[in-house]
């Protein structure tokens, strides 16, 4: 007898222990939208040590049902081959929090690494850090999906108990929707030493 395999038998199996490269140096941080752009100030610099792969070890996976409680190391990932980094922290005004009793602008923080070789010896000594980087911002647009009103019809009817009851059981309501093109709920801020602006900034050869 010859027996046939599925996709799913015939496929790769996963490897074991696998590791992926890690990308902190995008000098990128993200905000809601709404936050008080112009309250943004710098607040400290900081080296540390961050690390650049994350291992992911699945070996544990093939015993789930073997011992009681052998799902807890599946799968186990473990972060690697750290490198020194400057954390740069920025203050700023944002939003209030659903959850927040008396509703006001919070302040709040974010973060961005560079490597050492980056900055300049002024920022990494962090005075005068402020005039060390320049902030820029922008807003990305985002692809979403959408009901389509003016191609769809609803039932009518009306709420008991919490729930929406067509008033005609036998309507269905036809839904269609449509791709739009609106502005991401977050804005991007971008932080660049301002030595790399200014070296970039020199006539050639200079």
């Amino acid at each position: 007898m010859i027996a046939v395999l599925s996709a799913a038998t015939a496929a790769t199996p996963q490897a074991p222990v696998k590791v992926d490269d890690l990308h902190p140096f995008t000098h990128v941080a993200y905000v809601l939208a709404g936050s008080d752009l112009s309250s943004i100030k710098f607040d400290s610099i900081k080296l540390v040590k961050v690390p650049t792969q994350v291992r992911t070890d699945n070996r544990y996976c093939g015993n789930l049902y073997a011992e009681p409680g052998g799902s807890m190391f599946c799968p186990q990932t473990a972060y690697q081959a750290s490198v020194p980094a400057y954390r740069v922290t920025y203050m700023y005004k944002g939003l209030p929090m659903a959850s927040d009793e008396y509703p006001s602008t919070n302040n709040y923080t974010f973060s961005v690494l560079f490597r050492p070789e980056e900055l300049s010896p002024a920022a990494r000594s962090g005075a005068p850090a402020a005039e060390s980087f320049v902030i820029a911002t922008s807003r990305d647009l985002v692809r979403e999906t959408v009901i389509d009103q003016a191609h769809s019809t609803f039932c009518q009817g009306y709420y008991i108990d919490g729930s929406w009851t067509h008033t005609n059981l036998n309507c269905q309501d036809k839904i269609a929707y449509k791709v739009v093109t609106v502005p991401s709920p977050y804005i991007k801020v971008t932080i660049t030493p301002a030595s790399r602006i200014q070296a970039a900034a020199l006539p050639s050869g200079k």
